[in-house]
């Protein structure tokens, strides 16, 4: 009986240590304010797609591509943002109900029977709360924090399986559930929980009934990821996600550049990492946790040879770290508490050294330069502005954009989108250049010719501020092919809701969509005002009505080079459709250079029939900001 009640007190305690540990944890988070990658808003913009019944693809009118490779998460965020409203919350929320839940899982990895239990559990509880790569990625929109909740309890499951005489149903069924799901959280975590498997029945020397545990949750886990692999051979027409034809590749480089980001990881995590060596040779030392001690040190060197090979991340916090971080802390955990059961000496030593550890921890974590980045990473908040105004533009004309970081841009405007970078684009995808290893990871994907073949109506260069000079691959290739100039002006952006920003765009003036058009009666010429933002000082912004105009101060001038040819000569009528100052207007052949007329709108003159393309340059008369919303040329 007082056996009963000492256990149910530490339990108790140890629940509160749990919950003190977590509150660290949103403490610790809460240091890396609104991060949240980039990377990211592509997740949820499938969900976000999936909320609006659109199904599982990138764009409409086109065949679904799986440019994700976090299938659980994105359902997960489109359940929890029928709740919320919002998919950045929910993404959040989701991020820190999980790496609570990991968290829980680390303190509660053994059944608690002693105080010890309490010390191990409350330091491998505050290793994970300290971690920068957990605290990150717990607001940082991506799958790690899921990936660690289903780990950190199958492997809890898993260790109560096979340390029971008799597994039961429920442990068996635990963590053959959790580790499928695992699967469906990412398309490397078999690797995770296979190892784990296959390290605790070698541990265990092939015993039938360690081995029928075995294979029964591997079953489950199995079963599950199998039907996830006919769901996306069905869906998608592949057995792999389309990012691992987009990134993975296995060079020298890649190898140099893995190594190098696996070993600043454990550097950087040299307290957690003495946890777990000062743990393990207890741990391996008693007979009833050297079995799970393998079982989680063999996912560990696995893990760590697997990111080595595809050359780790680009990505703030260290996020392929976050399942070592797992597994070095329930070693930690599972080590310490073995020492406690062992030697009474430990109680007295263990809590020093433990602290001594954690404070060391600390300090990593908080001079990691990867961890200051996410910190320092604020650009895509600077893209609700603009992309709110393409959204409320263009949306309805259905146009397609190019973009290369497109993830924020893509999911707040909801247009269209062609990923110049491939990770959803099925041709890029499957058309990699062969270089391909030697570059930025992840952005050496793109076809210049390709992307003019697709035609896109903007073409955005780095978003959320856009940049008139492209920067990788396939925009340099676009750009230096004479057909790019031809098609496509820049245009400079601007909005001021929910702030001020703006964005250079380059766009197809020839569009069906938001281009210029001829009106198929009357013949006349409409050109949106927008399209004469393309000199210094003009911007193409909303006027006071909230059209989309382009927009001029005194001194500046609006200005378009390619109004079409007239058909035959004629007199045409120049009109402006806007607001503000009243404006000026001039009118010249670019085959002749000749000077056709000019005076203040709407101007009428002569064109004669050999002035070909014609310019057209709009001027502010007064002080007043003059805003263009169209321009209308009428054959009179």
């Amino acid at each position: 009986m007082w056996g009963l009640v000492h256990r149910h007190r530490i339990a108790l305690a140890l629940g509160a240590v749990a919950a003190a540990c977590v509150v660290w944890l949103v403490m610790h988070a809460r240091r890396y304010g609104v991060f949240f990658a980039d990377d990211s808003f592509i997740s949820l913009r499938y969900s976000q797609r999936l909320l609006q019944g659109r199904g599982l693809g990138w764009n409409d009118g086109e065949a679904p591509v799986e440019g994700y490779s976090n299938f659980l998460w994105v359902i997960g965020c489109a359940l929890v943002g029928i709740v919320s409203k919002n998919l950045v919350s929910a993404a959040r929320t989701l991020g820190l109900l999980s790496s609570a839940a990991a968290i829980v899982a680390v303190v509660w990895l053994r059944r608690p029977t002693r105080w010890g239990d309490l010390i191990a559990g409350g330091v491998g509880g505050l290793a994970m709360a300290l971690s920068g790569t957990v605290a990150v990625w717990a607001i940082g929109g991506l799958e790690q924090p899921l990936l660690l909740a289903l780990y950190g309890w199958g492997l809890w499951f898993l260790l109560r399986a096979l340390g029971e005489p008799a597994a039961t149903r429920r442990t068996i069924v635990g963590a053959g559930v959790l580790f499928g799901l695992l699967s469906l959280t990412r398309p490397d975590a078999p690797l995770l929980w296979c190892v784990a498997l296959a390290a605790f029945v070698l541990a265990e020397r092939l015993q039938r009934d360690k081995m029928m545990t075995t294979i029964k949750i591997g079953a489950i886990a199995g079963g599950i990821l199998c039907a996830h692999l006919v769901f996306r051979r069905l869906y998608y027409h592949d057995w792999v996600p389309n990012t691992a034809y987009a990134k993975v590749v296995v060079t020298e480089g890649r190898l140099t550049e893995g190594k190098k980001y696996v070993l600043s990881s454990l550097r950087t995590h040299l307290g957690l990492g003495l946890l777990a060596a000062a743990g393990l040779p207890f741990a391996l030392l008693d007979r009833g946790r050297r079995s799970a001690a393998l079982a989680l040190l063999a996912p560990l060197l696995a893990w760590g040879v697997y990111v080595a090979v595809i050359g780790g991340d680009i990505f703030p916090g260290r996020r392929h770290f976050a399942p070592a971080v797992l597994l070095l802390a329930m070693l930690a955990t599972l080590g310490l508490g073995a020492a406690l059961a062992r030697f009474k000496l430990a109680l007295a030593v263990v809590p020093v050294v433990a602290l001594a550890a954690l404070l060391l921890l600390r300090h990593e974590q908080y001079a990691d330069k990867q961890n200051t980045r996410a910190i320092k990473e604020r650009w895509e908040w600077k893209t609700p502005p603009i992309a709110h105004l393409l959204k409320k533009h263009f949306l309805p004309h259905d146009p397609l954009m190019a973009a290369d970081a497109l993830g924020a841009i893509a999911f707040m405007s909801e247009l269209r989108t062609l990923d110049m970078l491939g990770l959803n684009d099925h041709y890029l995808a499957h058309h990699r250049p062969k270089d391909m290893g030697k570059g930025f990871l992840g952005h050496e994907l793109g076809d210049g010719q390709y992307f003019l073949r697709r035609i896109p109506d903007l073409v955005f260069f780095l978003p959320p501020g856009g940049v008139q000079q492209a920067r990788f691959r396939g925009g340099v290739e676009m750009q230096a092919d004479p057909r790019f100039h031809q098609r496509y002006v820049a245009i400079k952006f601007e909005s001021t809701r929910p702030f001020k920003n703006s964005a250079n765009i380059w766009v197809n003036w020839q569009s069906e969509r938001i281009g210029l058009r001829t009106a198929p009666g009357d013949g006349a010429v409409h050109l949106p005002g927008y399209l004469l933002a393309s000199t210094g000082g003009t911007v193409a912004a909303e006027d006071g009505a909230g059209k989309l105009s382009g927009s001029a101060p005194q001194g500046k001038l609006l200005r378009f080079d390619h109004l079409p040819a007239p058909a035959a000569a004629g007199r045409r009528r120049f009109e402006l459709i806007g607001s503000g100052g009243p404006a000026s207007l001039r009118v010249g052949s670019r085959a002749t250079g000749a000077l056709l007329g000019e005076g203040p709108a709407p101007l009428e003159l002569d064109v004669p029939a050999d002035a070909g393309e014609l310019w057209l340059e709009v001027t502010p008369t007064t002080r007043q900001r003059s805003f263009v919303h169209e321009v209308v040329v009428r054959p009179l």
